[in-house]
């Protein structure tokens, strides 16, 4: 676990089979990746909103070549990030995104800069000792490497890189389950930009079409959208939330579970006493849209 750990480059955390840091790579045409998908998917694959029932058959899993995967309320419980408070104390309005206001307000000004994702970074440092793994995570990541080991998988979080390290300990996996891991501070620009989709797709000679981005906040959904991939949002159970953000889904699942069984996996699931293997529907159906809001 510390050499995988320890093999960090600038922009991304190669872990399983170490791809080098590259520049970034040039955003492909909206229009024509949204062309590939219709003529894979459907002409009304991307207009369509409806149910997890009936969108299952919309993705097609043989199809799949690469997934993305947000960390915080999709591989981990959601709410633990207070961003009413990380709000409060920067002076932000609760509408407002915190990494893009952020940015845009202190772009010139390196020490107010500094400031602020100074006090992103407590905010988040104390989020981490309540950090706790969705139900049946580490299930479903094993499902992936033993029954679909040619799909490369991905960690790509708006979370700082020393808590994206805070939940590969947590998981415990080893080897560590994924392809490669970006937080911010590996690459930028930052979901919903769809660059990062584009940078793998150019390393790995993969379509855009073929990726689908999982996670449980717009932004995620629309990182995969504008890339010309798909997108799948990870409800928790929670009515709001679907209501949210139907629109920018092309998939809607409860949980890490249901997705496995989107991709036709079969998992080995057994009950588990550990409270952060709580079933994620039953411990987070009260979390809204506004309440884990920006989404990491």
């Amino acid at each position: 676990m510390v050499g995988l750990l320890g093999a960090l480059v600038r922009f991304e955390v190669p872990l399983r089979r170490g791809i080098p840091a590259v520049s970034f790579c040039s955003p492909a045409s909206s229009l024509l990746t949204r062309r590939l998908v219709s003529q894979r998917f459907g002409n009304n694959f991307h207009q369509q909103s409806v149910s997890m029932a009936t969108r299952a058959s919309a993705v097609d899993p043989r199809q799949l070549k690469l997934i993305l995967f947000d960390m915080d309320g999709t591989l981990t419980l959601p709410n633990a990030i207070d961003f009413a408070k990380m709000k409060e104390r920067l002076g932000l309005r609760p509408d407002e995104e915190v990494l893009a206001t952020v940015k845009r307000r202190y772009s010139s000004d390196p020490e107010k800069m500094a400031e602020a994702m100074q006090i992103i970074d407590e905010v988040e440092s104390e989020a981490a000792a309540f950090l706790e793994l969705q139900a049946n995570c580490r299930e479903m990541l094993a499902a992936l490497r033993a029954q679909r080991p040619d799909l490369k998988t991905v960690v790509v979080t708006r979370n700082s890189l020393k808590q994206l390290h805070h939940f590969v300990k947590v998981l415990g996996m080893d080897p560590v389950p994924f392809d490669a891991l970006f937080s911010r501070d590996c690459f930028e620009p930052v979901k919903p930009e769809p660059h990062i989709v584009h940078h793998l797709c150019d390393k790995w000679g993969i379509s855009p079409a073929e990726s689908i981005f999982v996670g449980d906040y717009k932004d995620d959904l629309l990182c995969g959208r504008n890339a010309g991939g798909l997108s799948c949002l990870i409800s928790s159970g929670c009515p709001d939330r679907e209501n949210a953000f139907r629109e920018f889904a092309d998939a809607i699942v409860p949980g890490l579970q249901e997705f496995a069984h989107l991709l036709g996996l079969q998992l080995n699931v057994s009950v588990s006493s550990d409270p952060k293997e709580v079933g994620s529907a039953t411990a987070s159906t009260s979390a809204s849209p506004s309440s884990s809001e920006e989404g990491t």
